[in-house]
């Protein structure tokens, strides 16, 4: 792993009073404390070291209850490992430094929660969206600074593409646009996730609420995976929720369980406050995860991320009569087949659907005109694909072979797959239950998600 793809650069000591007197010139020596910079030419071990001591040193002080000695002292580690940054190290040193990087914030969490009451910032009045502070939220926040680190930054980095248009489109919907952060807790701000549920695209709906939700879902496209439609879709479905609800912390956890799951539960439990509520265990987690990202997205300095985003690609938009295969329009392009790809993921078949008259694909901006210009040159055959071609892309990842192996039934293959013995038997024009052999291959097909 790259030295710059895992060191965090920690501005904490800018933003916490008592760390004011941090800056001084760049060659004075340390002092006994370790408050003063270290000395340019120390090794990283020095370094690290030095910092290694304060940390400990806070961690006791934090253990009598010297709470703001203990802030102090992790400032300054945090200060001590932020001028290691300027030396050349090897994966193993990277690896300590981000390792007592995270222990680190994670004391910082728990002091400012004992000195503040909650977590800094949590409602400033310039956001959107009311934060509650608890020790569940907490418990996440934790988990992302530590062992959910290495996720979580990549996480972090890919949103650029997404948040900013994002948030556009849900204050024009008139919800709270930090709610786009939901987005990272569903799937990564992966526009193709798929869940072992079947919940697919960067907000990850099931086929039958993204049906309610106007995206369509056929052999050639999932609009699921449109980044545009599914986050029209999700700011629809989220706003209706809480004006269902009444609450943001319902309308969420509606979000992930159900809108039925959560009418149940209020019924059955007498009260309409999440935070009360017995729910599923992953419904549970979820308002708390949301929270905390939203947190961490305020102000990611302080948990020990560095603010760097993806860029968003801007785009231009074709009009394409026909099937097409993916390879040819980046080929028109001059691009590579994955940014065409990164740009098209509701397309199932790496090809413009065949069942419309004509489909829009995004291309990177600029890159109409000499698509247009190349793609005029081809002949019909080179251009689209043949009748035989479509029909073995359209049936193409619907069924898988098995091959049949001693002791194998019907029953248990069809529990294997998840499905029927009667639909096995359908599918294979098998007249009784028993005529299969070792070696036979069956076609199975896939429940559709």
């Amino acid at each position: 792993m790259k030295r710059n793809g895992i060191l965090i650069i920690i501005c904490i000591f800018f933003l916490i009073p008592s760390c004011a007197g941090l800056r001084s010139k760049t060659n004075t020596k340390t002092s006994n404390s370790g408050g003063a910079y270290l000395s340019r030419d120390l090794s990283f071990d020095k370094r690290f070291k030095i910092a290694s001591k304060l940390y400990q040193s806070g961690v006791e002080k934090f253990d009598i209850q010297e709470w703001l000695s203990a802030k102090a002292d992790f400032n300054y580690a945090l200060k001590h490992l932020l001028d290691c940054s300027s030396i050349e190290s090897n994966d193993d040193m990277v690896r300590k430094q981000s390792e007592l990087l995270s222990r680190i914030c994670l004391f910082q969490i728990k002091l400012n929660t004992i000195l503040y009451g909650i977590a800094p910032d949590v409602n400033k009045q310039e956001f959107s969206f009311p934060i509650t502070f608890n020790n569940r939220i907490e418990r996440w926040l934790e988990y992302y600074v530590t062992s959910g680190r290495k996720h979580f930054g990549l996480w972090l980095r890919r949103s650029g593409k997404y948040v900013p248009w994002m948030k556009e489109v849900f204050i024009k919907e008139g919800i709270p646009e930090e709610l786009v952060y939901v987005a990272l807790v569903e799937s990564g701000f992966n526009p193709v996730a798929r869940s072992p549920k079947q919940a697919v695209g960067i907000w990850q709906f099931i086929k039958g609420t993204g049906k309610i939700c106007g995206l369509n879902h056929d052999s050639w496209v999932d609009e699921r995976r449109d980044p545009e439609k599914s986050t029209l879709a999700a700011a629809d479905h989220l706003k209706e929720l809480y004006q269902h609800f009444g609450s943001w912390e319902l309308a969420l956890a509606a979000y992930n369980a159900g809108r039925g799951a959560i009418e149940r539960a209020i019924k059955r439990q007498k009260t309409n406050d999440f935070w009360e509520l017995v729910l599923p265990m992953e419904t549970e987690a979820y308002v708390p995860k949301i929270m905390a990202t939203i947190m961490i997205f305020r102000e990611p300095e302080i948990f020990g991320f560095l603010p760097e985003f993806d860029i968003l690609t801007e785009v231009d938009e074709v009009i394409i009569k026909g099937c097409v295969d993916l390879k040819i329009i980046a080929a028109c392009c001059e691009l590579s087949l994955k940014e065409i790809v990164d740009l098209n993921p509701e397309l199932r078949k790496m090809c413009t659907p065949a069942n419309v008259d004509g489909y829009n694909v995004q291309l990177p901006l600029n890159k109409k005109d000499i698509f247009d210009l190349n793609f005029s040159r081809l002949s019909p055959k080179e251009k689209y694909l043949s009748k035989a071609e479509i029909n073995k892309r359209k049936i193409k990842g619907r069924y898988v072979v098995y091959k049949v192996k001693k002791g194998d039934c019907l029953s248990l293959i069809a529990r294997k797959f998840r499905t029927s013995i009667s639909n096995i038997k359908k599918w294979n024009r098998i007249a009784r239950k028993h005529y299969i052999h070792p070696g036979d291959k069956l076609r199975i097909y896939r429940r559709r998600g």
